[in-house]
Parts: C-alpha cells; sequence; structure tokens
C-alpha cells in the first residue's frame, strides 16, 4: 500500500490460482493476473491488471512516480502518476534479474530494493525458518535510468536469511528480514 493523502492510496490485490497446478503454473510462465487499485477517498478503481506477483509499493520523493516491485517478473515497473486523479501512465520498466520484494525511496528519490535471487529458497525459508535463503539489495536512481539497478548487498543467507526491506538510514543502510530478529546495518562501499 502506498498512501497519497489523508485517504487516498494506492493498493496491490494478488489472487491465488485454484490449485496447485495454476498456481505453478503461473510461477514458471512470470504471468500475472494482480492488480493495482487506487482509492481516491470514495471509490476504488483498477488501475493495472497484469502484476506478476506484485510485492512492494513505493512513491518518489515528490509524489510524481509510483513504483512496483514485481517478483515473479524480476522487474520494477515505473509509473507516472497524475496527482489530481490518481490516473498511472507506465513510464518503463526496468528488469532487475531478481525477485523484488519491499520498496523504500529515501529523501534523493533513490530507490532501495529488498531482493530474492534465489525466489524458491525464499518460499522454503517462509515455510521453515530453519531454512536459509539468500538476501540481495539493490538501488535504483531514477536520476540515473540508464544505470539500471544497482546492486549493493548480496548474501547467501548466512548474515541474514531472506531479507524483504531495505532503507537508507544517516550514510548507511539497514535491511530486515522475514523471520530473522535482527536487522543489518551495512555501510555502503564508497
Amino acid at each position: 500500500m502506498a498512501a497519497v493523502g489523508p485517504e487516498q492510496f494506492y493498493l496491490v490485490n494478488d489472487r491465488m490460482a485454484q490449485d496447485n497446478w495454476r498456481e505453478r503454473f503461473r510461477l514458471l510462465s512470470r504471468s500475472g493476473d494482480a492488480t493495482l487499485v487506487y482509492f481516491d477517498g470514495q471509490k476504488a478503481r483498477v488501475l493495472v491488471k497484469d502484476l506478476a506477483y506484485p510485492a512492494g509499493l513505493a512513491l518518489s520523493a515528490d509524489g510524481s512516480r509510483l513504483y512496483v516491485a514485481e517478483a515473479v517478473a524480476q522487474a520494477l515497473r515505473i509509473y507516472a502518476r497524475d496527482a489530481a486523479s490518481g490516473d498511472l501512465t507506465l513510464e518503463r520498466t526496468v528488469k532487475l534479474d531478481t525477485a523484488p520484494d519491499n520498496l523504500n525511496v529515501d529523501a534523493d528519490g533513490v530507490v532501495w530494493i529488498a531482493a530474492h535471487p534465489r525466489l524458491l529458497r525464499f518460499i522454503a525459508h517462509a515455510r521453515d525458518a530453519r531454512e536459509r535463503a539468500p538476501t540481495q539489495v539493490l538501488k535504483f536512481d531514477p536520476r540515473k535510468p540508464e544505470a539500471g539497478a544497482v546492486p549493493v548487498y548480496t548474501d547467501d543467507g548466512t548474515q541474514l536469511s531472506a531479507g524483504t526491506v531495505a532503507a537508507r538510514w544517516r550514510d548507511e543502510f539497514l535491511v530486515g528480514a522475514l523471520l530473522d530478529k535482527k536487522v543489518l546495518i551495512c555501510k555502503p562501499n564508497p
């Protein structure tokens, strides 16, 4: 969910397939039918109908862009946002080569992306905390879109298993996880 006003917000709505076979097909084909909805304070409208397991939403620092993480599509969608109507226009899709999870935007407008380089390991970890899963953090600077998303942290699950959120903090960044009872405080390389 991403709030844009006291009663206005965007949210993603994913629905599971009716049986395991269909769900596996959706995962393998990287297809999606999840929706992105806008609530204007009075009514909800479906704006997008083809998201592949949306995992995170975030607004740009100035509110002009909405970022959507698609785990199965391994992509970050960037939408231009009309503040008056809530309407969205797809600006671009950034390929990530990893399954993004939650998003955070820092004061400079940089998007911090927690990701799962081995999605099936993440699913196994979600079912059983003893199963370790890799963690990855990327950052995307919309002022340098040609650079794409740049990895800034990768771990095999030893330090932190299945990291689900990353955020800039002072001159460092924090990484939190689904089931680990700790947070990493990381210094970026110069």
